[in-house]
């Protein structure tokens, strides 16, 4: 069967989605467009989408509280959602995150680059991490939970139990944009006492163990794991 290359993108401005819709169909892709938060959530069953791109100001619904309702939906479990947001709303970004989108685009939107950004996103590998599972292989990276080391580079470098943690959720979703909040969620069971200080320190801590290039920190976000480090 071959692979949906369905896209549902949501803007409340249409001339938007014209501006981008000619670039994503000479690619092959199928576009929909919907003006609405409503309309998008009926078009959802109907199109199959691979991804979900949508604004975060549409004139229906707000953005965060429409996050949330495709979250919920079981037969989005393998569709990616992202969303648009202005350059400087740290905050906006944050907040898309933390209610389940798995990525964002900047604006203004151009087409070349949203063409670019669509393609990273769907070579994502969307798999659920595995706790029972004690070895781990990917990108590279050689994670053995029992004896909480990981291999690269032909090392073998010993982690405490949040640092194996924090690697494992990483490599399992590489180029992701994690807030802080979203670690808290898979590291603590969403204990919101653990301050963003604590996390800082695992990162810091791991950063010297792996090298400083494979995490990237995404001012005012949070953090993501680059598959090469540079």
């Amino acid at each position: 069967m071959t692979e949906s290359k369905n896209i549902l993108i949501a803007l409340k401005d249409r001339s938007e989605f014209k501006s981008i819709e000619n670039q994503l169909i000479e690619d092959g892709f199928e576009v929909f467009y919907c003006q609405t938060g409503k309309s998008l959530l009926k078009s959802i069953n109907k199109y199959s989408a691979k991804l979900i791109v949508l604004d975060l100001l549409l004139p229906d619904m707000d953005g965060i509280e429409l996050l949330l309702k495709l979250k919920e939906n079981k037969s989005l479990a393998n569709c990616w959602i992202v969303f648009f947001t202005e350059r400087s709303e740290d905050y906006s970004k944050v907040a898309g995150l933390e209610a389940g989108a798995d990525d964002y685009i900047t604006k203004p939107i151009k087409s070349r680059l949203l063409l670019a950004k669509i393609k990273s996103v769907l070579k994502r590998n969307k798999l659920t991490l595995k706790s029972d599972n004690s070895l781990l292989n990917k990108h590279g990276f050689t994670i053995n939970r029992d004896n909480k080391s990981v291999n690269f580079n032909k090392k073998e470098i010993k982690l405490q139990k949040k640092e194996l943690d924090l690697l494992s959720l990483f490599i399992e979703f590489p180029e992701k944009v994690f807030s802080r909040n979203q670690i808290k969620q898979h590291l603590w069971n969403g204990d919101l006492s653990i301050s963003d200080r604590n996390i800082d320190v695992h990162i810091s801590n791991l950063r010297s163990k792996l090298g400083k290039s494979y995490i990237q920190t995404i001012k005012g976000v949070g953090y993501k794991f680059l598959v090469s480090s540079k």
